[in-house]
Formats: structure tokens, C-alpha cells, sequence
């Protein structure tokens, strides 16, 4: 959830000290690098636009 809440957080626009702090860390580079995985979020959003894509082309879309 740490890890989730910070990849989140830092996605979204928090600043890295306020993450930090949130999580009860001194520094921003002990929280990226244990939890904050902002390629993540990117990485995710692109495998679900991949998928839509694949399904769309498998054949015409069905009746509205």
C-alpha cells in the first residue's frame, strides 16, 4: 500500500517532499527508492490503451 499510495501520490503531482513526509521518511530518496514507481502508472495506463486497441481491431464494433 506504501508503494501504491506514493507511485500515486508522486503520478498525481504531490511534491516529492510531501510524499516523503507523508510516509514518515527524512528524505524523498528514501521514498523513491523503496516505494515511488512513477514509470508505473505510465506503464499501465499504456498496457490498458494496448488492450482497448487489440480488442478494437479483432473485429466491427457491435450494435449501440
Amino acid at each position: 500500500m506504501r508503494g501504491l499510495h506514493s507511485t500515486l501520490a508522486v503520478d498525481s503531482g504531490i511534491t516529492s517532499h510531501a510524499v516523503a513526509a507523508a510516509l514518515g521518511h527524512q528524505s524523498f530518496k528514501t521514498t523513491a527508492e523503496s516505494y515511488a514507481q512513477p514509470d508505473a502508472v505510465a506503464s499501465a495506463q499504456q498496457k490498458r490503451v494496448l488492450g482497448v486497441l487489440r480488442r478494437s481491431q479483432i473485429g466491427p464494433p457491435g450494435p449501440c
